[in-house]
């Protein structure tokens, strides 16, 4: 047997040192009953829909569902029409977000992200074909929906994006953006008090058309998902928090590897109401 030395640089060992209270916390988390959720027809959840970010047509905040820690303020609620898939969010945090790649964004600062299972065949909790996830995000003074599409048997080894770390490399078939997605986004930016910073206050609605996320609403069909936000520093130039509705081991801020990762094993079960 060829005996190969192992190089494990400061840069490395500071890096393991730094996740290993993370990675044990995460094994000895109880695992928490499945969340549900009930996505009603756009016209039945709203009145006088109209795709602008305001979300009063949506209704009373109050009815729509926290993300993580009520003092953060973060919620989220979802519609669907023949066409697509409605998800509204609001919450109070810093929006900037610094990637220069739009591969990246999940990194660089503020976003919301949805995961899903396309397929509804496929079985267990590792990552199947058809996995997905739509980060959407400020990019070169817009807002867009990249489409993270993980497994492709048709795609080349060569050809996978690889999201490294010292510690992991995840990799994932397709990254680009999501064909005819719309994003609309209001933020409202109270003054701040002496001596403290101004934090928005935001509310968002994303518009995710059927033809392009791979499935069709089905009342009899289930979806595998989770909704997330992205928090960032005050510079907008990290992930300072991740905070999902269903996944809670999502404390990792400080490496890609991970941070590029999905969990299908952590996420809830959506209906199609009629």
């Amino acid at each position: 047997m060829t005996e190969v030395p192992l190089k494990v640089t400061p840069t490395d060992f500071a890096a393991n040192k730094a996740l290993r209270p993370q990675l044990v916390a995460a094994a000895a988390a109880k695992p928490e009953a499945e969340k549900k959720l009930t996505i009603r027809p756009l016209a039945k959840r709203t009145t006088g829909h109209k795709l602008d970010g305001d979300l009063a047509d949506w209704g009373d905040p109050a009815a729509f569902i926290t993300i993580g820690d009520p003092a953060m303020k973060l919620s989220f609620d979802a519609a669907y029409d023949t066409d697509g898939l409605y998800i509204a969010y609001r919450g109070t945090s810093d929006l900037g977000n610094a990637s220069e790649k739009i591969s990246t964004l999940f990194k660089t600062g503020f976003s919301m992200d949805f995961q899903y299972r396309s397929n509804p065949n496929a079985k267990g909790s590792a990552v199947a074909v058809g996995d997905r996830r739509i980060v959407i995000a400020p990019w070169k003074d817009k807002w867009t929906a990249t489409l993270y599409d993980y497994l492709d048997p048709g795609t080349p080894a060569d050809k996978y994006v690889e999201f490294s770390s010292p510690l992991i490399t995840t990799r994932v078939a397709h990254v680009g953006p999501l064909a005819e997605g719309k994003v609309a986004v209001v933020v409202r930016q109270p003054p701040a008090k002496p001596g403290e910073r101004a934090i928005s206050q935001w509310s968002a609605e994303v518009f995710l058309p059927w033809k392009h996320l791979g499935v069709r609403p089905d009342p009899k069909t289930p979806l595998r998902c989770d909704f997330g936000i992205l928090t960032p520093d005050s510079g907008g130039v990290r992930v300072e928090k991740r905070t999902y509705w269903s996944n809670r081991a999502t404390d990792m801020v400080a490496d890609l590897g991970m941070e590029a990762q999905i969990n299908p094993a952590a996420w809830g079960t959506a209906t199609f109401s009629e």
